[in-house]
């Protein structure tokens, strides 16, 4: 039997949360940089970014406060909380 696919193991949590921003935003992770806006640099649209924190929490086993949401407007944003998690 084979593998479904050729991915490579997360070596670490923020490789897994750059791989879910990127598939959920249809971004090549080479393109995310820490200061990369959601709105405006990657053209996330409030649905998407919803959709893409709600992945995250499950992801992370997480739970993001409404509060703590609206903090997070950069890649980086995102990668520091959820990692720290």
């Amino acid at each position: 039997m084979t593998p479904a696919s050729n991915q490579k193991p997360f070596t670490n949590k923020e490789d897994k949360i750059k791989k879910i921003v990127s598939d959920h935003l249809g971004i090549s992770p080479k393109e995310l940089t820490e200061s990369a806006d959601l709105r405006e640099d990657l053209n996330a649209e409030e649905v998407e970014i919803a959709d893409l924190l709600a992945r995250l929490e499950k992801e992370c086993a997480v739970n993001l406060s409404v509060e703590d949401a609206s903090t997070l407007k950069t890649v980086g944003d995102i990668m520091e909380f959820f990692k720290e998690t």
